[in-house]
């Protein structure tokens, strides 16, 4: 993507699956911290990321993705986002180091009206590259 500014997460809330007890809950942006991430280096996070007053974790001028520390398996992901005019940002998710990149599903944010001649798979909620946000796989069945 062009100018991509690179966002794996804003909002997460992670929950990790028992059998038939209750299940525990790890919330990765607790205390407004970044202590479960980490650059992609394995370095800690120290600049580019903030929190605003609200708690809410954004990204001041150019940063480095961010990465959980942890892997998670069953979790829940929730975050509301706001971009920049002309932006183009995502949250990937399940990724994996293949050589040197960081590869998975990218749930895609820009601001589309800056980008009105592209394909309908990388506009704002969709699978970027992959499935465009109309199609029904995206029905929000569970939600609360």
């Amino acid at each position: 993507m062009k100018s991509f500014i690179p966002v794996l997460v804003l909002c997460i809330i992670v929950g990790i699956a028992g059998h038939a007890v209750a299940q525990n809950y790890t919330n990765l942006l607790q205390d407004k911290s970044l202590r479960h991430w980490t650059l992609p280096n394995g370095n800690p996070v120290e600049e580019g990321w903030s929190f605003d007053p609200d708690g809410a974790l954004h990204l001041v001028g150019k940063g480095d993705n961010i990465l959980t520390q942890g892997e998670y398996q069953n979790f829940d992901l929730w975050f509301d986002f706001r971009i920049s005019e002309k932006g183009n940002s995502g949250i990937k998710y399940r990724v994996q180091k293949y050589e040197t990149s960081w590869l998975g599903p990218e749930y895609q944010i820009q601001d589309d009206a800056a980008f009105p001649n592209q394909e309908a798979k990388h506009n704002t909620a969709s699978l970027y590259d992959l499935v465009d946000r109309s199609n029904s796989i995206f029905e929000r069945r569970y939600l609360p």
